[in-house]
């Protein structure tokens, strides 16, 4: 056998040792791996958006069952109030259904406590923190009325003048809060 010559070029320096086609696979391969993060990111963000909306949707859903449910708590609780108010304004003697009426109000109380706060939508989450502010006093303005706790007739109108108010601002905010559950 007969030995061949074998010439072996050696180049000098990295880039004059890569040749076009390892240029070529080499961007080929950074263009394929950007191209698959960002379809892969693309398509998680889309799966994450759908998630997020049905669990939204449903959140929604689930308040607006639990609040119709406390909404008849809360109408029967205005008409209680009404009645007091006109009551107390013909100062007419209501005293048997005093005892009906805080049993009512805590009643109403419960109701609206039990819907969880993490399924109230940020539209009205304010105006249902108020609401409950304002549904937790209505006990108030029964025992001021049943102990006749007034240190005068000034406070007493004064007294008269809250409970209106309460009444009218816990009618506006259950409103605007069946308002959004109506959308």
């Amino acid at each position: 056998m007969k030995t061949v010559p074998v010439s072996i070029q050696q180049c000098e320096g990295f880039w004059g040792c890569v040749t076009t086609d390892a240029w070529v696979a080499g961007i080929g391969t950074v263009i394929g791996a950007f191209l698959g993060a960002g379809l892969g990111i693309l398509g998680a963000y889309f799966l994450f958006k759908k998630e997020f909306s049905e669990s939204r949707k449903e959140k929604i859903s689930t308040f607006k069952a639990e609040f119709k449910q406390a909404h008849r708590w809360i109408e029967l609780s205005i008409s209680a109030l009404k009645e007091l108010e006109r009551k107390w304004e013909q100062n007419e003697v209501l005293n048997p259904l005093l005892e009906t009426h805080d049993t009512l109000f805590s009643k109403t109380n419960e109701f609206i406590s039990k819907i969880p706060t993490n399924y109230i939508p940020s539209e009205v989450v304010d105006d249902f923190d108020e609401l409950i502010y304002e549904l937790s006093g209505l006990g108030f303005y029964n025992s001021m009325y049943k102990h006749d706790l007034f240190l005068n007739e000034t406070d007493k109108d004064e007294m008269k003048r809250d409970l209106s108010d309460t009444i009218v601002k816990v009618e506006g905010i259950t409103e605007k809060i069946i308002d959004f559950i109506s959308k």
